[in-house]
């Protein structure tokens, strides 16, 4: 079993194994294929050092247990058409707490393994109590005809979501939209839906998946 493109949870990982008494390969990547790792049947991950050179920025104690998380900065070795220099993937490598200076670079170099990825920190919306609301990225799931969404809140007790499609949104792609949304968001919180022609586009050529305006 091969599987990539979202955060693999530690249940789901040992459950892929037993129900299909198969080896379990899950590799972490980006579209802006700047670094690559990988784990082999266990939850130890190694960077892949002939892929891209990793740095590790390590932030302080905020997960539970004993681990930490750890910035994820890539610089490629291979896309000489669209090369990126200590490019900020705003993905997060989790660590052990007890990593020091010297363990980090190993595992930066893929030297030694580090207990898994917990993906992007900032694809959450803010409740009125100011938890934050994840998952966001369930949204745009069996959707037929929409590119791609982007999540605007303009306040605690408002989202708007842009559809990017070619065309007319469909009703069909807009129920979805709105199902999908619903299961997440806490009940007082008002849904807009809107058909886009363009996404807002950040500085660093990125576009934010979730843009939050409080």
């Amino acid at each position: 079993v091969f599987s990539s493109s979202e955060t693999m949870t530690d249940p789901l990982f040992e459950q892929a194994k037993r129900r299909l008494d198969a080896r379990v390969i899950d590799r972490y990547g980006h579209n802006e294929r700047v670094c690559s790792a990988h784990c082999d049947n266990t939850r130890e991950y190694w960077f892949e050092p002939a892929y891209g050179y990793v740095e590790l920025i390590p932030e302080p104690i905020s997960t539970p247990g004993d681990s930490r998380t750890a910035r994820i900065i890539g610089t490629g070795f291979w896309n000489s058409a669209f090369p990126l220099v200590r490019y900020d993937t705003g993905d997060r490598a989790l660590l052990p707490a007890s990593a020091d200076a010297k363990l980090v670079r190993k595992i930066a170099a893929g030297h030694a393994p580090f207990p898994g990825l917990v993906g992007r920190t900032d694809d959450y919306v803010i409740g009125r109590d100011g938890a934050r609301i994840a998952g966001m990225n369930h949204i745009p799931i069996e959707l037929e005809e929409v590119y791609q969404i982007q999540i605007v809140q303009d306040d605690e007790s408002h989202i708007r979501i842009l559809a990017f499609v070619n065309g007319v949104l469909s009703e069909r792609d807009r129920l979805t939209i709105e199902v999908n949304a619903r299961k997440l968001l806490p009940p007082y919180m008002k849904l807009d839906i809107e058909q886009a022609t363009e996404l807002t586009m950040l500085p660093n050529g990125k576009t934010p998946f979730v843009i939050r305006n409080l």
